[in-house]
């Protein structure tokens, strides 16, 4: 459970947070109810090595929030904060299950996500990160000038 001094230090971060240099602010400030701040509260900048699905090559939809893929199931993400942000995974382990369970759901779904993971690195000048979920997905919210498709590592196909 967070301390009382720790909902404070979370409160000043929030403060000062460069709301404006989120690359889909404009996007999120619309959404009916929610506002940037509450959208982020809990995330923060961190540096880490995280996983991706995407497209071989230089897809469009590589580096796209669900709001912007274009996928009957995904209209509803562009009323929800963390429709604007990338899904990332802490490993390729957990991101091929999640992956996994997708396609038992939707048929197809590898079309919109993407048929092979890449390993990026994420540092702290690149957005603000949500906590790490239990099956290792996390929300990250770019920056303005974030490019993550120069910070592509690894590339490996892992559908069909």
């Amino acid at each position: 459970m967070l301390s009382h001094l720790h909902y404070f230090f979370i409160l000043l971060y929030i403060l000062f947070i460069p709301i404006l240099d989120l690359k889909y602010s404009k996007e999120i400030q619309t959404i009916e109810g929610a506002k940037v701040g509450d959208c982020i509260c809990l995330c923060e900048p961190k540096e880490l090595n995280a996983i991706r699905w995407v497209f071989d090559g230089n897809n469009p939809n590589n580096f796209l929030p669900r709001a912007l893929i274009s996928h009957p199931k995904q209209e509803d993400c562009k009323k929800e904060c963390k429709g604007w942000a990338l899904s990332f995974y802490e490993t390729s382990e957990k991101a091929i299950n999640s992956f996994s369970e997708k396609c038992k759901h939707t048929r197809n779904i590898y079309k919109y996500l993407g048929t092979h993971i890449a390993e990026i690195k994420i540092e702290k000048t690149d957005g603000v990160n949500s906590k790490i979920e239990l099956d290792g997905h996390f929300s990250h919210f770019e920056y303005l000038d974030t490019d993550f498709p120069k910070k592509i590592g690894v590339i490996k196909k892992v559908y069909p």
